[in-house]
């Protein structure tokens, strides 16, 4: 366990990581993992998955004030780390893994569960707003693919949307 929390290795596929193995870690502390990884390594692709908003979900269901005060939480710490990246001209795509329902669970096939907003925040790039696209979760591979410059497996089966 403490051997796997963190990885600073250049001849790892993951070359510098910050890792948990509990869910109830405070979403500012996996945030401020990101933003030192940035400082120090300035990765070409980072992952960040904090996982607040699912430990709420399930405590409190999607349609609880505990679960939109922990949006607007997640936004004010992703605010105050957004204009450094975008800066250092990263491309940040926010979205989430599943939804969640009010009966404080996931999985399944409502729309409550399966779909997902999908934010792309691109450096001098003026936002297009609200586009009202579905997009499908198989296409947020080959856009990564494509934003960070590498070809898109043909085993891929969805396109970039950029």
């Amino acid at each position: 366990m403490v051997e796997d929390r963190e990885v600073d290795d250049e001849s790892l596929l993951i070359q510098h990581g910050r890792f948990y193995y509990d869910d109830a870690i405070p979403d500012v502390e996996v945030f401020s993992a990101a933003g030192m990884l940035v400082r120090k390594f300035n990765p070409d692709y980072l992952l960040v998955h904090p996982m607040g908003m699912d430990d709420t979900g399930h405590k409190y269901g999607a349609d609880s004030a505990e679960y939109r005060v922990h949006a607007i939480q997640q936004d004010v710490m992703m605010a105050s780390l957004i204009p450094e990246w975008l800066e250092r001209g990263y491309t940040i795509l926010v979205t989430g893994d599943h939804g969640m329902n009010a009966d404080k669970m996931h999985g399944g096939t409502t729309p409550d569960v399966r779909e997902v907003p999908l934010f792309i925040i691109r450096p001098d790039t003026l936002g297009a707003g609200n586009t009202g696209k579905t997009v499908s979760q198989l296409q947020l591979a080959p856009t990564i693919c494509r934003l960070i410059g590498i070809p898109i497996p043909k085993t891929m089966k969805g396109v970039s949307i950029l």
